[in-house]
């Protein structure tokens, strides 16, 4: 996803738009990129993460909530951080928010009442793409098909895995939304990458074949 972002980009003549935000105690996973993403401190080990990735607050009200503060009051704080955030590493800069419904790994964290709900409208101000990151949460886990219905968090696109073959076998997804899977197709024809989504382009490459 984060590859399919920045190509993006660059075709549509923004590839200064690289920088990737997730939140402190997300978990996206142990690559180079996504250890980055992964906002734990022990990555810091590794000297992670590489620059370009950002980590917003986490939304964690029970843990982060100030003295006297409510949960509403909290939520508006990390929005209002949010788009500090944004505005200061520059909005042009900036190619998408990962986040988990539910941070998983990071220690089962529910977000704040309202928090897609505040965050959202920013993301969408600012055209940055919001990828929701269903790995743990999808297919049922929180009710719903998708843990990002039960929070109306409205992602633009959607990374699932696991319970796709029941972790049998490894298999992993990347869902994309109108808009986004409009953008890579356009890019894709122009880059003559992913042409596997092209079936025009496929059976070009095809006649060129011996």
């Amino acid at each position: 996803m984060v590859k399919m972002l920045w190509m993006i980009n660059r075709r549509k003549g923004e590839p200064e738009r690289r920088k990737i935000i997730t939140r402190i105690n997300a978990y996206h996973g142990v690559t180079v990129a996504t250890s980055s993403m992964t906002a734990k401190p022990y990555n810091a080990e590794f000297g992670l993460p590489l620059p370009g990735f950002l980590h917003a607050d986490c939304p964690h009200f029970w843990r982060f909530g100030l003295d006297g503060e409510s949960e509403e009051a909290f939520t508006e704080r990390m929005a209002r951080n949010l788009r500090d955030l944004i505005e200061r590493e520059g909005p042009e800069t900036i190619a998408g928010m990962f986040a988990e419904p539910v941070q998983g790994a990071g220690g089962v964290i529910p977000p704040s009442k309202g928090y897609f709900d505040a965050i959202r409208p920013i993301l969408r101000e600012y055209g940055i793409p919001l990828i929701a990151d269903e790995v743990i949460c999808g297919f049922g886990r929180l009710g719903e098909m998708w843990g990002s219905d039960h929070y109306d968090m409205e992602p633009d696109a959607i990374i699932a895995s696991k319970c796709i073959t029941a972790g049998y076998y490894p298999m992993g997804a990347v869902i994309l939304g109108e808009k986004l899977a409009n953008d890579l197709t356009e890019a894709s024809e122009a880059a003559e990458e992913f042409p596997t989504a092209l079936p025009q382009q496929a059976a070009r490459s095809a006649a060129r074949l011996p």
